[in-house]
């Protein structure tokens, strides 16, 4: 089976932190199938690089050939016309691309724009259509009343949708989508990277003082991330250290209230690490802190619990799915002082490494590959069955 995915969360040499777990599952997904990979890319965003404002570019990861198609846009003020203007562009290369190897099924991944050009695409070629959503593309862009017909649109076209968690899969349903269309597949975590390691040895490699207790937070410096809440959450934390580990525009506001506060001094920002960077943060923290206000299926929870740590999180999206009172807390979104108690609770508290390793469903992607691999192929028979049908004398 030769499967087209579409998808803008793909990395790229000039953002190679951008949608890793993507990668992750569609390496996974090409243990079964043949897989190529379109990326659209704003073209605004490259403003600084004028030989790739227009145009494609081929780049492989993970030995995924992806190819990175350059597209106009307004931000913000064509927001209604996104998924047009993807498809507009992405198109000829996928004729062409279909002429000289056929596909079989079409992979969107992330609602808007993605699936719903995927949808159009799908149409052209007379493709059968999977749909995969992660999390703020169900439950933010799915509630713009000036897109959230196109959404449902793209979702019943679909032969069936793979949700991150069942939480994203009630939002789903909400849409318009029969429950029986939707699977839920939790993400995996790279069991080898993220993994048990002495955490003595990793804070003297890092840096970081025995003694020192350590939070960590991994993710964009985005609101719907929360990571203001956490920085509220330190005044009732007394001599807890935040590494900020990730990128975003809240940064320097993040800096300034620090400072305005006289906290700044247990603060870090490290940027967007690698991986293996990452895992090693993990390892020397005493917790992870996701304060979001809104989630699919985070995957740094489960990073952190395969690295042996607990996770204190807000109680949104599919986290109620991966954590219990064994492998961490959850706390309400949007709620600094309750928040803050429960760093302290998990601080105080003595965790097992083990056990929060043992809570990990998976600690491979390989489930992810194959059920993305099974609802391409049943949405395949599917496909053909109707046409023999239709066929019929």
């Amino acid at each position: 089976m030769n499967a087209l995915v579409l998808s803008n969360l793909f990395p790229s040499a000039d953002e190679p932190g951008r949608g890793l777990f993507n990668l992750r599952g569609f390496a996974a997904l090409a243990e079964f199938c043949d897989v190529r990979v379109v990326v659209p890319v704003a073209a605004w965003r490259h403003l600084g690089s004028p030989g790739r404002w227009l145009g494609a570019r081929t780049e492989t990861h993970s030995g995924l050939e992806a190819t990175y198609v350059s597209y106009w846009n307004l931000p913000r003020v064509g927001t209604t016309l996104h998924a047009r203007a993807v498809r507009a562009f992405v198109a000829p290369y996928v004729r062409r691309m279909h002429a000289a190897r056929p596909f079989d099924v079409v992979l969107g991944v992330f609602a808007y724009p993605d699936l719903v050009a995927a949808a159009a695409l799908a149409d052209e070629l007379r493709l059968p259509l999977v749909g995969f959503v992660l999390g703020s593309d169900i439950n933010e862009l799915g509630q713009w009343p000036s897109i959230r017909p196109q959404i449902q649109r793209a979702l019943h076209r679909s032969h069936s949708i793979v949700s991150v968690s069942h939480g994203l899969k009630e939002r789903v349903v909400e849409l318009g989508v029969p429950a029986d269309k939707v699977i839920v597949q939790h993400n995996g975590v790279e069991g080898d990277v993220f993994a048990l390691r002495d955490r003595a040895s990793v804070r003297a490699q890092l840096s970081v003082p025995p003694g020192r207790k350590l939070v960590c937070f991994v993710g964009n410096l985005l609101p719907e991330k929360g990571p203001d809440v956490l920085l509220d959450a330190l005044t009732g934390a007394p001599d807890v250290h935040v590494a900020f580990i990730g990128s975003g525009a809240l940064k320097d506001t993040l800096l300034a209230t620090a400072t305005a506060r006289g906290v700044a001094d247990r603060i870090s920002f490290l940027g967007r690490l690698p991986a293996s960077q990452v895992a090693l943060w993990l390892s020397a923290a005493d917790a992870l802190c996701l304060p979001s206000r809104r989630e699919g299926c985070p995957n740094v929870v489960l990073e952190a619990l395969a690295s042996g740590v607990p996770v204190v999180a807000s109680r949104v999206g599919g986290v109620p799915e991966l954590l219990t009172e064994t492998n961490g807390m959850m706390v309400p979104a949007e709620d600094p002082g309750a928040l803050a108690k429960a760093l302290v609770a998990t601080l105080e508290r003595r965790w097992d490494p083990i056990a929060l390793r043992a809570s990990v469903p998976s600690l491979s992607w390989a489930d992810m590959g194959r059920t993305l691999h099974r609802a391409m192929v049943e949405a395949v028979a599917a496909r053909t069955g109707d046409a023999a049908h239709r066929n019929r004398p």
